[in-house]
């Protein structure tokens, strides 16, 4: 068992200054629980968030290569990882950083490990957050890009027409190794996004946090006409409305920015 805890004080370079600092509020506390081969999810969430939010991220094991099978294991150490945080009830919010994993395992198994551990804390995964992101935005049909190979991609596809969403297209990279999905080329994922036929589609959802797009959710949605929800955009933006401080701060997609 290989798990790491750290907390993230610090505005990661080029995250979006709050306008108006002398108005902020305390930053919100969000326990945040991550698989130890997520390489990006630290810094898009330290982008996303800026000083808004207070993150404290623990690590629960799992391999650089992913599967179904090795998905499922990383549920298992949710508990052990915020118990060894230390951080009882000294949070406004709790997350399971993982989209794939959450899908496989089910929602409703994730959440309950969460309130198992922290009760009364408000909690919240990716795919849920991505949900009640798209539902916020008044979306039902999607294109769908995800990294993840095809049986993974299969199981997010399915899980979303199984909540009432309609995917228009559907793009999958086929990328099995955590590492590499973080490291998947700006250009490239651009292009890829660019690929999908979005002629019906009413918002573009790139699933994983694992991929680095926060700072390209303006760009895309001023290219493609649409609101454009990535997993950990939906994250960030679903732990603030969970804790009652809803987003409304610009250059970083219309969910964020509170329209």
């Amino acid at each position: 068992m290989n798990e790491r805890a750290d907390t993230a004080n610090r505005r990661t370079p080029g995250s979006v200054v709050d306008a108006a600092p002398a108005q902020r509020t305390a930053p919100l506390r969000v326990a945040l629980i991550a698989l130890a081969s997520d390489h990006g999810i630290r810094g898009e969430m330290g982008l996303l968030f800026g000083r808004r939010a207070e993150l404290h991220l623990a690590r629960v094991s799992a391999s650089d290569k992913f599967d179904g099978k090795s998905l499922v294991a990383t549920t298992a150490d949710i508990g052990r990882a915020v118990r060894w945080m230390g951080l009882a009830h000294e949070v406004d919010v709790a997350a399971y950083g993982c989209t794939s994993a959450t899908v496989i395992v089910g929602e409703k198994a994730v959440a309950d490990s969460l309130q198992a551990v922290l009760p009364g804390v408000p909690a919240t995964t990716p795919i849920a957050a991505a949900r009640s992101a798209l539902a916020r935005l008044g979306v039902r049909r999607i294109a769908l890009l995800t990294p993840y190979p095809l049986a993974i991609h299969r199981a997010v596809a399915d899980h979303l027409t199984r909540h009432g969403l309609e995917i228009v297209d559907e793009k999958c990279l086929d990328i099995a190794i955590d590492r590499e999905i973080t490291d998947y080329p700006a250009a490239d994922l651009r292009a890829r996004i660019l690929e999908l036929n979005r002629k019906m589609a009413e918002a573009i959802f790139v699933s994983c946090t694992s991929l680095r797009i926060a700072g390209a959710i303006a760009d895309l949605e001023s290219v493609t006409g649409l609101p454009v929800v990535t997993s950990n955009q939906a994250l960030a933006w679903h732990c603030l409305e969970l804790a009652g401080r809803p987003a409304n701060f610009p250059g970083l997609g219309r969910l964020l920015a509170g329209r």
